[in-house]
């Protein structure tokens, strides 16, 4: 996170630092052609040398910077990247252990119910068809869950 905090600051790092650097230079050029003033030229010397030092480096600078800028940002993106596929795959291992379970509780409430089939005949007629009708809704919702799972 310490890097995402580095990342809001670089946009403006990227344009203060070259124009320090052109404010050291100048300075610096003219404090050196003051001391020489009395050489031939070097107040032009002084003018070329602050017109080089004081574009390349700021511009080297200005493009590391603008380069680092970009590679936190593509960091920062491979990281969300990553972090999300991390999360679909946890939810794509939940969801089948999720299903499976509810797959195995189905199967075993139909074979409760099978089991207790044999012991109907003494039963209402009403409370056979009840038992028939959750024994056909257990196994459509097998069907379904199997078909859901399969496509």
């Amino acid at each position: 996170m310490a890097a995402a905090g580095f990342r809001r600051r670089l946009p403006v790092l990227r344009w203060l630092i070259p124009i320090l650097l052109l404010v050291v230079v100048a300075i610096y050029e003219m404090a050196q052609a003051r001391l020489a003033q009395g050489a031939h030229g070097a107040e032009f010397h002084a003018l070329v040398d602050t017109l080089i030092f004081g574009t390349v480096g700021p511009l080297l600078v200005y493009w590391l910077l603008d380069y680092l800028d970009r590679y936190l940002q593509e960091q920062e993106t491979n990281d969300l990247q990553a972090y999300l596929v991390n999360q679909a795959q946890a939810g794509v291992r939940l969801s089948r252990q999720l299903n499976d379970d509810a797959m195995q509780v189905l199967y075993s409430a139909g074979n409760l119910i099978e089991s207790i089939k044999i012991y109907t005949d003494d039963l209402p007629p009403e409370t056979r068809e009840q038992i028939d009708a959750t024994e056909r809704a257990l196994n459509q919702a097998i069907q379904n869950l199997r078909a859901h799972l399969m496509g």
